[in-house]
Order: structure tokens, then sequence, then C-alpha cells
């Protein structure tokens, strides 16, 4: 029973995600605004480390092996994308995270990228 709610919780998050970024796409794009993005953190950081989180918008974006796009919306500034040794927290890649908020490790290196544009801040 358990991994079905997870399985439920997972395709609620992504059809959550989606939805706000076809919205983010059509609404303010005619007006020039750019407000999404995409990049790849993989390769970004190529030390040793455990797991990926935004730590702005706590989201898991890597395990160390399976891994997700940063996609920092707009309006939401300045993002961390926290490379880290240690435990990491029961979430899973691509979905939000609420231990990512205050995500416990070893931070090895941050990755900073600005929400709706990914210009590095």
């Amino acid at each position: 029973q358990a991994i079905h709610l997870l399985s439920k919780m997972w395709r609620v998050t992504v059809a959550m995600r989606l939805l706000w970024i076809s919205l983010a796409l059509t609404a303010p794009a005619c007006q020039g605004v750019r407000t999404s993005c995409s990049v790849s953190l993989e390769g970004k950081y190529t030390g040793d480390f455990d797991f990926v989180c935004d730590t702005t918008v706590p989201w898991l974006h890597s395990d160390g092996v399976s891994w997700a796009p940063a996609t920092p919306p707009s309006g939401t500034g300045c993002h961390e994308y926290v490379f880290l040794k240690g435990q990491m927290p029961d979430c899973i890649v691509g979905s939000s995270c609420a231990a990512c908020a205050q995500a416990t490790g070893e931070e090895v290196h941050v990755e900073r990228i600005m929400g709706g544009s990914c210009d590095a801040c």
C-alpha cells in the first residue's frame, strides 16, 4: 500500500510540475519575458558526492546515479543546488523533497542558478 501511495504522489507531483511549466511557457511568453529554463546538473561537479538538493525550492535532483535537470521557476530568485555527502533523504529524484530545505550532510559543492533564466547568480 505504501508503494501505491508513493506512486500516486509521484504522478500528482509530476502532473503539477508539468502544468506549472505549461502555464509558465504560455502566459507571459507573449510579453517577451523568460519564465522557465532547464539546465543539466550532471557533470557540474566531478568530485565525490552522494546526492544533490535544491535548497531554495526543496527538490531532490540526484541520488548520485539518476538525475533531474534544474528547472528553477521565474520569480523564485537564486536557487542553490547543493551537492552533498552523507545520508540521502527519503525522497524520489525529480520530485519535491521537504528534507532538502535543510539538507544534512557535508556540503561539497554549490551551483547557483537564477530562477526563470538559468543565469549564474
